[in-house]
């Protein structure tokens, strides 16, 4: 959605200016390649996924994009980012550590999850768990992490029209148990270049011109309730110590 996509986009770059990233970036999870054409108008800028599709696109785009896992990558980076991808992973430590692995000493991570309690949408989004503020902070610090900055994201707009959506709709096909077998990886792949909502009335409503207007001015509002414990998501910037 457009005006998501631009307050996250202000947020990224903020932040990675504020914290001083540096070139080369690994985006690790990459999707269609949004955040890579952003980004790379700041930095020089890789990006990997797991889904043929997702990558697909991003060769279309013309971003530096290869089908890859973040266990098997042998660079190392300045920075990396990675975007709603750790709560696609079953082993999310695992994959932490091999964030922690892939960055030269004193590189930057800028991290967001999605936070608050379990839903529907998770299901359609592949979403094996959310984290809270403490959580995020602990699993980074267990990988050796070193927390710079946290706040959360998307409260209280985007986290109530969560909730909105999750009782408007129900995601076809993917509404039985949360963590069905079988089902997560499938939308993991599906997430990486098609969100869920896209097709539906309330999705079309929120793109019209005079709500997206409102609401990018209610996001920056969000700003408030950063330091509080509710929120959308988490965004984390951390170093390699």
């Amino acid at each position: 959605m457009k005006y998501f996509k631009e307050y996250l986009d202000y947020k990224i770059i903020k932040n990675m200016k504020k914290y001083d990233f540096k070139s080369p970036v690994l985006e690790a999870g990459c999707g269609t390649g949004e955040t890579l054409e952003l980004v790379s108008k700041y930095y020089d800028i890789k990006g990997i996924d797991l889904s043929e599709e997702a990558i697909s696109i991003c060769k279309k785009k013309e971003v530096n994009a290869q089908r890859a896992n973040i266990v098997d990558v042998k660079e190392k980076f300045n920075s990396i980012i990675s975007i709603d991808v750790v709560e696609h992973i079953e082993d999310d430590l695992t994959a932490v550590k091999h964030f922690y692995k892939s960055l030269n000493k004193d590189g930057k991570l800028f991290i967001l999850v999605p936070s608050g309690r379990m839903m529907k949408d998770d299901i359609g989004y592949g979403h094996y768990r959310r984290y809270s503020k403490d959580a995020i902070k602990s699993l980074l610090e267990e990988c050796n992490f070193r927390i710079e900055f946290v706040e959360m994201f998307g409260f209280p707009v985007l986290y109530y029209a969560r909730i909105l959506m999750n009782y408007l709709y129900k995601l076809k096909g993917r509404d039985e148990g949360i963590l069905e077998e079988g089902l997560l990886d499938e939308n993991t792949l599906r997430s990486s270049y098609e969100h869920p909502y896209d097709n539906t009335i309330f999705g079309r409503i929120l793109e019209t011109l005079p709500i997206t207007r409102l609401l990018s001015k209610l996001l920056l509002f969000q700003n408030m309730f950063a330091s509080g414990n509710k929120g959308f998501a988490v965004i984390v910037v951390a170093s390699k110590s």
